[in-house]
């Protein structure tokens, strides 16, 4: 027993460690070259992977060309709320830019507290001798830290959590912790927000297997959504699920619900210009961003790609509820919900796999299933890798008559190939599980269909 216990914990202690360097890794290439150079006196790695929140970072508070224009006043700021506030940030002025207040980001109120924690402590530690310090490449890397500070103590506290959701469930073994080691890990650690989700997500999994009556899993469902936008697609499938059938969810499932989802309501009424936003880029501005619907047209921005999306999305959504009202299981729930919410959405950004890859792992069961989800993630991988390079990547492949231009939305972009093989795999996998669970609950799904034939 105490060899056994001995062996777990040592595992245990290994897949950290492991974790924990593929991170540090990840905060090293995504590292821009600037900071690179402060930290280590030396560039370690020339061209950075790209990352979100330096993108976010150097568009809104390191904007040399904006804010060349705005005290020129030849544009006005589309960021900002305010032109003159940005034009005084611009010129040096002394003061904290409050986000969703200033400026507008669009991220989940949730998230959006880690950008402040991040920004602001990078304004209150910088120097405010000459300029703004959030303006200079000192600020970019003290916020570039304590953002990947906190999603390094987020990975480690989803592992905590995994690891109870494995255990509630019984299942044991190495397998499931090993295929958390993915390159995923490297290119989108520090590129985004999705550690920092993940904690939500596996705390609302773990305590609906624990104690589903309870109102703790339904406020961090709320809190989930609240940091990630894809949790409100959840939301929005456990309150059809309350509503069609209340037996089937906890009676304090609203009030837990509510709770979770307060960040939002803050947000609103400290700034409803950012929800506005919000609603209306959701509206009018999502393109067909790496999705499925890119053999349909060309035109990423068609309107008609937002309706096709819209209805597929929604149809599959009434397929699945009607499917998995046989049997209260969150895991598959969710792992089935978000999957069709992902991979047929109108917008699949790669680093979204990595909220998917642990919900899979717990539906694999046999070898081919491991060899499509390391196919799975090494082509996701390479669509932020080789993203830029798509130019360079037409050129290679010249003698396929490919038009020589950057271009890695449109579907004669090898980069878009690889993202539509990653498609492609991943609903051969929705099927895979959607298959395992008919084969399942055949009996039960039997009756239900002559139940219903018999009401018709």
């Amino acid at each position: 027993m105490i060899n056994v216990l001995f062996k777990r914990r040592f595992f245990d202690a290994l897949v950290v460690i492991i974790l924990s360097a593929l991170f540090l890794v990840s905060f090293i290439v995504h590292m821009p070259v600037e900071s690179q150079k402060l930290l280590f006196g030396k560039t370690i790695i020339h061209s950075p992977v790209y990352s979100d929140f330096v993108a976010n970072y150097r568009s809104i508070l390191m904007n040399n060309y904006a804010c060349r224009d705005a005290l020129a006043n030849k544009a006005v700021s589309t960021t900002w709320f305010n032109n003159d506030v940005f034009k005084k940030y611009c010129s040096g002025s002394m003061f904290y830019p409050i986000p969703y207040i200033h400026y507008y980001i669009d991220l989940p109120p949730l998230t959006g507290i880690v950008w402040f924690i991040s920004t602001y402590t990078a304004y209150i530690t910088g120097s405010h001798t000459d300029s703004n310090p959030l303006f200079s490449i000192e600020g970019l890397t003290i916020a570039y830290i304590v953002y990947s500070v906190i999603m390094f103590v987020s990975l480690m506290f989803f592992l905590y959590f995994y690891r109870k959701t494995l255990f509630r469930r019984g299942i044991v073994g190495f397998k499931n912790y090993l295929l958390l080691i993915t390159l995923s890990l490297v290119v989108y650690g520090a590129y985004g927000w999705e550690l920092f989700a993940l904690v939500f997500l596996f705390i609302f999994i773990y305590e609906a297997i624990v104690s589903k009556d309870s109102i703790i899993p339904y406020v961090f469902l709320g809190l989930f959504s609240s940091a990630y936008y894809l949790g409100l697609i959840l939301v929005i499938y456990y309150l059809c699920k309350f509503f069609l059938n209340k037996e089937a969810v906890s009676n304090k499932f609203l009030t837990g619900l509510g709770i979770g989802l307060l960040p939002y309501l803050v947000l609103l009424l400290l700034s409803p210009q950012s929800v506005v936003t919000w609603y209306n880029n959701v509206l009018n501005n999502l393109g067909c961003n790496n999705c499925i619907y890119v053999f349909i047209s060309n035109n990423l921005n068609d309107q008609y790609l937002r309706a096709i999306a819209y209805v597929v999305v929604s149809v599959l959504f009434i397929i699945y509820s009607a499917l998995l009202s046989l049997e209260e299981d969150p895991v598959i729930e969710t792992t089935i919900i978000l999957m069709i919410s992902v991979v047929f959405n109108i917008v699949f950004l790669p680093q979204t796999l990595l909220i998917l890859q642990p919900l899979i792992i717990l539906s694999i069961t046999r070898l081919r299933d491991i060899i499509a989800y390391y196919s799975i993630d090494i082509l996701n991988s390479g669509i932020i890798l080789l993203w830029f390079k798509d130019y360079e990547l037409r050129k290679y492949l010249e003698f396929l008559g490919l038009p020589p231009k950057q271009s890695p939305t449109t579907i004669d972009s090898p980069v878009q190939w690889i993202a539509q093989m990653r498609n492609i795999l991943l609903i051969l996998f929705l099927l895979t599980i959607t298959m395992s669970y008919i084969n399942k609950h055949r009996e039960q799904l039997r009756k239900y269909i002559g139940r219903e034939a018999g009401v018709a």
